[in-house]
């Protein structure tokens, strides 16, 4: 048990002012799901079929796969995307790893249309 005897206004601690220059750390990350719970369209875009799921209402498309095995790759991709502002999901079956971006997201629309391919990253 703790124990505290009170201190009279000579004892007590002087407490310093908050500095007021200090950056609000917003910490983002992916929504992770199990593939059986989103729902699955496919549409078209760019002259190919593409693959989406619905979510909250929300829409969003495939950027990539992952093997089950790559699970720690796949996570850590979605959380840099996350990062850069984009609503990213990543699906988990028991077989492969799904990451999808909301098509909202300029990233969706740079992916799909083969403006911008994402980078591998270092194992």
């Amino acid at each position: 048990m703790l124990h505290t005897k009170p201190c009279s206004q000579k004892e007590a601690p002087k407490i310093k002012p908050l500095r007021t220059d200090l950056r609000r750390v917003v910490v983002v990350l992916p929504i992770i799901l199990s593939e059986d719970k989103v729902f699955p369209f496919k549409f078209w875009f760019a002259n190919t079929l593409q693959e989406g799921i619905h979510h909250q209402d929300e829409l969003y498309c495939r950027l990539t796969t992952f093997s089950a095995g790559d699970r720690a790759k796949a996570y850590h991709l979605s959380c840099r995307l996350a990062q850069t502002g984009a609503i990213v999901i990543l699906t988990l079956s028991t077989q492969r790893c799904g990451l999808w971006v909301s098509l909202r997201t300029p990233l969706a629309r740079s992916v799909l249309s083969g403006n911008y391919q994402l980078v591998e990253l270092p194992r």
